[in-house]
């Protein structure tokens, strides 16, 4: 699923900053970037959970096509 691939990517990416941090290197904007990162996936996930709920309403005939 997307979603696992997107969290190991996450991992991977604080595994690299913390290897930034043991170097000595100023990681706050990665810190930061990661965060938004973070954000956007829960707001898209979010986005799509709402998504998937409306289809199931759908298709249990609870609403009808246009709903403008």
């Amino acid at each position: 699923m997307i979603w696992r691939k997107a969290n190991a990517e996450y991992r991977t990416q604080e595994k690299l900053i913390e290897e930034l941090e043991r170097d000595g290197h100023d990681t706050s904007k990665a810190h930061n970037l990661l965060a938004v990162i973070r954000e956007a996936q829960k707001a898209m996930q979010g986005h799509r959970d709402r998504i998937q709920e409306a289809i199931d309403l759908f298709k249990q005939g609870f609403l009808k096509g246009d709903q403008r």
